[in-house]
């Protein structure tokens, strides 16, 4: 869902009657022994497609449409520097691969927006969906087959636009082997730094694969023990380069400070640590230096830092800045409590051992008062803090599985909003989590609170709520 890497020339590719697999993973089995070259770009662009199978003036309305409808939602606040809209002069070098996967975006993203939970109804819209995605990944494949582009900077655009898109359906559960597949041609590349720093749009979309392999984590099973070294090595290299593609925590729609994300990582791999013959006194000492991190972050500094220091209103505009720095505070104390309930719960096995119950229950009570408090801020704004909204699907889930069936006027806070926000975001996610949530609550209503689920049982697959 993202505007892709510029091309500046381009080259004929002929196209042949042999019909690839559009198997699940489709990067995740390259070659070992591909080797990356300097690109030569061989795409075919708009203009050598049109009189094929495009037409000029729909490709134009796609392009419009995702400029105006979702590249604004990538992003905090829009601006003339949104790094995912779809530049005008280079609409002409995008590949097939590119075009059709825009359709299936622009397609998905009107239906969900008009007919939400309904929207795959076997309407001639939903069918250009799937059919748009059919051809992009045929041409995708085509791609990855040729040891001349299989590892370029174009192809893993194309792949993450992929995994945002299945992202953007949720019905579709191929985005993980989307980002298995990234991964894969990252490590032929040499790692992660060797990849980021080329393109600023590159990075822009190497900003959300970071962003949603971290994230997938928080609300997904512990990895099979197999995966685990190799998974904890790719939060190493993410660590490495957070100041260079995270930044601030404002680039992109999950405004988690940075701070606190580096922190989810620190949790994530205590989380995995677990399953390995590890000391276990040293991961209850880790679990609570990572505690004492998120316990001490301070949202009013991080705002001022990172928010107030690049505003450049003038003292007469003062008050119409007040708002949005008001609600960019209230957004870092969500998230600030969210990680909090997050580090407790997850890693309560390990916190348990050196914390009290009482001073957990404090803590716990007090991150999911500041969160009800915050989020109620932010939904119910009618200033400029309104269009934050749309930062906040994981804290709202977060916030859902900390609710107990006492709070239920809470609890249908947090569905109703997630249904708003799938309407406004034309993305099936927030609906998943609505359900996730609803089906979380059937589930522990019931039971005691002595009997509390271990956080790593909540969940039966991998879940990805962040856009």
């Amino acid at each position: 869902m993202l505007g892709l890497p510029a091309k500046k020339t381009r080259q004929t590719r002929r196209f042949k009657g042999k019909d690839r697999s559009e198997n699940d993973g489709i990067a995740a089995n390259l070659l070992e022994t591909a080797i990356f070259m300097p690109m030569k770009p061989r795409f075919r662009g708009v203009d050598a497609c049109l009189s094929r199978s495009f037409d000029s003036q729909a490709v134009l309305h796609a392009i419009d449409y995702y400029n105006s409808m979702i590249s604004p939602d990538l992003v905090p606040v829009e601006n003339p520097e949104n790094p995912y809209r779809f530049s005008s002069s280079d609409v002409r070098f995008l590949p097939p691969t590119v075009l059709h996967n825009l359709f299936s975006i622009v397609f998905s993203h009107e239906l969900i927006r008009r007919d939400g939970i309904h929207s795959d109804n076997g309407s001639q819209s939903s069918v250009a969906v799937y059919s748009h995605r059919g051809l992009a990944l045929r041409s995708l494949n085509q791609d990855l087959a040729s040891p001349e582009t299989q590892t370029s900077d174009m192809v893993i655009a194309c792949i993450l636009m992929f995994t945002l898109a299945e992202l953007q359906l949720s019905v579709c559960r191929d985005w993980d082997k989307h980002i298995t597949g990234v991964k894969k041609i990252i490590e032929l590349r040499g790692g992660l730094k060797n990849v980021a720093g080329r393109d600023k749009h590159l990075d822009a979309m190497l900003a959300y694969f970071m962003i949603i392999d971290v994230m997938s984590f928080t609300t997904s099973p512990r990895p099979a023990m197999a995966h685990t070294n190799s998974w904890m090595n790719d939060q190493i290299q993410y660590l490495e380069i957070i100041p260079d593609l995270y930044k601030s925590g404002v680039s992109t729609c999950f405004a988690c400070p940075t701070e606190l994300f580096v922190d989810i990582i620190r949790i994530n791999q205590l989380r995995a640590a677990e399953q390995l013959e590890t000391n276990i006194h040293q991961l209850t000492t880790s679990s609570q230096d990572v505690l004492n991190h998120v316990l001490q972050f301070s949202s009013l500094k991080w705002v001022a830092t990172y928010l107030c220091g690049q505003n450049s209103e003038t003292t007469s505009d003062i008050h119409a800045v007040e708002p949005i720095m008001s609600g960019w505070l209230s957004v870092a104390e969500i998230y600030h409590a969210v990680v909090t309930l997050y580090c407790l719960g997850s890693l309560s096995s390990l916190i348990g051992v050196i914390q009290s119950v009482s001073s957990i229950s404090q803590a716990r009570i007090a991150s999911y008062n500041s969160i009800k408090l915050h989020l109620r801020n932010i939904f119910l704004a009618k200033d400029g803090a309104a269009q934050m909204r749309k930062l906040l699907i994981w804290p709202l889930v977060i916030a859902g599985i900390e609710t107990r069936k006492e709070d239920s006027s809470f609890r249908l806070f947090i569905t109703t909003q997630l249904n708003w926000m799938s309407s406004a975001l034309g993305t099936y996610a927030p609906i998943e989590a609505r359900q996730f949530l609803e089906s979380h609550w059937r589930s522990v209503d019931h039971c005691l609170p002595s009997e509390e689920k271990p956080w790593e049982s909540m969940f039966d697959k991998h879940f990805v709520f962040v856009l």
